[in-house]
């Protein structure tokens, strides 16, 4: 476990980074911009992951899945044969959506609007220059969609942080710089510059190599069309469509108040969620060799520390969002509170599906994934059709808050019954008593004393009742303990 340890730390800093990276971004064109460039920047955002989702076609995954098993040969020519057969359907699929969105550009510039950086808020979709900047974002992202699986797949996920790392602070450079000095269309531009650095990585790794094995091929085929399939469906459920009916009918403030909320959610999740990257090749290694037993372990032992770091994060941010959000972001987005909080909750349940994710995925068994993205999509659509327009940004934050725990739900019970891995429901039961004792404590602090200076103390106190609340629930196993005297014992002594 320990080399699964240092992968799924550096992948916690290559993701992570760019995480942070990303809400301190978001947090700049708050502060410099106001709501309503925000939502702006939101919505090219969500335009770049569409696209790239369609353009997807399930290959990055597939280098994450398909390298490992290749690598075991031990030729190095047969791994880059698969990447470079892979990059060249790639790059074909992404240049053909940049062109689009290029052509929609030149198509405003025939009607006679003007290429300037001085983007408006309230006609950005018939901007040039948006347009192109969007384009440009494409390219340069689906670059580093395709470096990460590339990195992942090759388990190479200490130069995979260096990289991302650079990209990160990048894009918060670009981002202060841009913002302050050419305001909205200054702030665009960071979502080109996050790609950047790992498209210079791809120049200098792709290379010529064998051909791929025929079995191999069809394989990918199938595994890469199941994949894509359920992407596009996730593009529908869980890329932000709401975005899309907030802004045709409430505009881009509300658009920036439900940004926020799902900024607060993923940064709940997302550094727990980290740690899992080097789950799929390990779990695929082992699924491989017919060693079930120990894949489940590994699933089961995945999940519950998955559970232990996100079920207190999420209820303790959900806890201090009253004070939070208005501190970092401004006054101005208080109304973003309420449904912060509903995301943040929904997140925390949700996020434990990553790993039934990486399990199916693993398994070569993500057919589920369709049917579920199927009803979650149709739930998506209806409610931006019904009731978004109507109840606005609270409906929004519900729908989304009800499909994800559902389809968490569901997940687990296909792992369950179907691939005969069993989700450790009484101890994640357990974990979920402790984190609600570390989130009630949270509130009830700022509840007596609300103000940001109570926001640390609230913190620490959070902490110390959650491990409280371990102990309580009998949460921690002895094998935990063995593990961390083991970790204990390869660190520098005093």
């Amino acid at each position: 476990m320990s080399g699964l340890a240092r992968q799924s730390a550096a992948n916690a800093i290559a993701t992570g980074s760019v995480l942070i990276s990303g809400a301190l971004s978001t947090i700049v064109v708050a502060r410099l911009l106001g709501p309503a460039d925000l939502g702006v920047v939101t919505y090219a955002a969500w335009i770049v992951s569409i696209i790239l989702m369609v353009a997807d076609l399930g290959i990055p995954g597939a280098l994450a899945r398909y390298l490992p098993e290749v690598r075991g040969s031990g030729d190095p020519r047969a791994c880059h044969g698969l990447a470079l057969t892979l990059y060249k359907r790639f790059i074909l699929v992404v240049g053909l959506a940049a062109s689009a969105v290029t052509g929609y550009a030149l198509w405003q510039l025939a009607e006679g609007r003007s290429l300037s950086l001085g983007i408006a808020a309230d006609s950005f979709k018939t901007a040039p220059g948006f347009w192109l900047i969007v384009a440009a974002a494409i390219v340069t992202q689906s670059s580093s969609a395709f470096t990460i699986g590339l990195l992942r797949g090759y388990q190479a996920f200490g130069r995979m942080a260096r990289i991302m790392l650079i990209a990160a602070a990048a894009q918060i450079g670009v981002t202060v710089l841009g913002a302050a000095t050419l305001g909205l269309a200054g702030a665009l531009s960071a979502a080109i510059i996050v790609g950047l650095a790992p498209s210079l990585f791809l120049l200098r790794e792709l290379r010529g190599g064998s051909p791929v094995a025929p079995e191999l091929r069809g394989r990918l085929v199938r595994y890469c069309g199941a994949t894509w399939l359920a992407y596009l469906l996730t593009a529908v459920t869980w890329a932000r469509t709401e975005i899309l009916f907030l802004e045709r009918s409430w505009g881009s403030e509300a658009v920036a108040f439900f940004s926020v909320g799902l900024t607060l959610a993923n940064l709940a999740v997302q550094a727990p969620l980290l740690l899992t990257g080097p789950l799929l090749p390990v779990l695929a290694q082992n699924i491989a060799a017919k060693q079930h037993a120990v894949a489940v372990e590994i699933y089961r032992t995945g999940m519950r520390y998955l559970a232990m770091l996100v079920f207190p994060a999420c209820f303790g941010v959900a806890a201090i969002a009253s004070v939070f959000v208005p501190l970092v972001y401004g006054p101005a987005f208080a109304k973003a509170v309420a449904p912060a909080v509903m995301l943040v909750v929904a997140a925390a349940f949700y996020a434990l599906t990553a790993v039934t994710q990486i399990y199916m995925n693993a398994a070569e068994r993500n057919r589920f994934n369709i049917l579920v993205g199927v009803v979650g999509a149709a739930s998506i659509i209806a409610s931006g059709l019904i009731i978004i327009p109507a109840h606005g940004l609270m409906a929004a934050a519900a729908t989304r808050t009800t499909v994800q725990i559902l389809t968490a739900a569901a997940s687990l019970w296909y792992v369950h019954h179907h691939l005969h891995a069993p989700a450790p429901l009484g101890q994640i039961a357990r974990i979920v008593c402790a984190a609600a004792l570390c989130g009630l404590a949270a509130f009830a602090l700022l509840r007596a004393f609300p103000s940001p200076a109570a926001l640390v103390p609230a913190i620490v106190t959070g902490m110390l009742v959650y491990g409280l609340g371990l102990k309580l629930f009998g949460c921690i196993l002895p094998q935990d303990m063995e593990r961390l005297r083991a970790i204990g014992a390869r660190l520098p002594a005093p």
